[in-house]
């Protein structure tokens, strides 16, 4: 769900209050549940909001203790999002049930010009179609020469061009053309498993749209699903974002920069040798620093 209302005078009756810093978390966490369809435990709005310091996990910590309730799974949840998101869901779901119905009726091409579906039109001639126009009209000149619409030829052979067609090899059988691949439904399924086992994620975590949206924008970029894999595993060697739990997936595949970092970090670490000074000279007496009082 990218799209929800919202109540500009009843938002700061409820949260007028909050400090700059709460007002950033509540204003994430709102969009996030929206987003996701779903709503966090405390790691995860931690997660979701992208807090680091103290200070700001315990924003997070106030904003759902004051706006949200605690569950008995754990889930923290607010009444008037969860309203929402049943509307939306309701939505849908009526919308799949039309479908399966027809949807609205098709409108019948033949029917456009109010003719009633006959192949002659309003005064009483014959229609032509576009892709059929008559001798007149592709052979003006001689138009008894020209009885059916001309296929495009091949310059080399003379013959009839398969350009609408599969390419035909020479002794074989068509070859259908190859789509590219635009949305990498498997090797993303594959990256977010990965990155579920290597972190050790609940089952209450999903792959939700940010997540997808970095994966296929890096797959697209030629990145593989191995080159993701190796950087999930580099950011699974770092203290510093595994203790302040930035480990997920829009963080690790966010761009280019960001993925070769982690991929980076995924080797060992090689220690810079300095190089050796071979010919030391001895620095003349004349422009040794003269000591004592200027």
């Amino acid at each position: 769900m990218h799209y929800y209302e919202r109540n500009i005078g009843d938002y700061y009756r409820k949260a007028g209050r909050l400090n700059i810093l709460q007002h950033g978390v509540y204003n994430l966490l709102m969009d996030a549940c929206y987003d996701r369809e779903s709503f966090p435990t405390l790691e995860e709005a931690i997660e979701w909001v992208w807090a680091e310091t103290e200070e700001e996990i315990d924003a997070v910590k106030f904003v759902l203790k004051k706006f949200f309730k605690l569950n008995e799974d754990g889930v923290y949840i607010q009444n008037h999002i969860k309203e929402e998101l049943e509307k939306y869901r309701a939505f849908l779901a009526k919308q799949a049930e039309n479908g399966k119905k027809g949807g609205r009726p098709k409108k019948n091409p033949k029917n456009d010009s109010g003719n009633n579906g006959n192949d002659f039109d309003n005064s009483g001639f014959k229609n032509e179609s576009q892709d059929n126009p008559n001798e007149s009209e592709l052979n003006p000149e001689k138009p008894k020469e020209t009885q059916i619409k001309p296929k495009p030829s091949n310059h080399l052979t003379n013959e009839p061009s398969n350009q609408e067609n599969n390419i035909c090899p020479p002794n074989g059988e068509p070859v259908p053309a190859e789509k590219p691949k635009e949305n990498f439904k498997n090797e993303i399924q594959e990256v977010f498993e990965f990155w579920k086992v290597t972190f050790n994620k609940n089952n209450r975590t999903i792959l939700d749209n940010p997540r997808k949206s970095k994966i296929q924008a890096r797959l697209k970029e030629g990145y593989t699903v191995e080159d993701i894999k190796t950087a999930i595993v580099g950011c699974s060697k770092s203290q510093f974002h595994i203790e302040g739990n930035h480990t997920d997936l829009t963080l690790i595949c966010r761009d280019a920069t960001k993925l070769d970092h982690f991929l980076a970090m995924s080797n060992p670490a090689q220690v810079a040798i300095q190089p050796q000074i071979e010919d030391v000279q001895t620095i003349p007496a004349q422009y040794k620093v003269i000591e004592g009082d200027w």
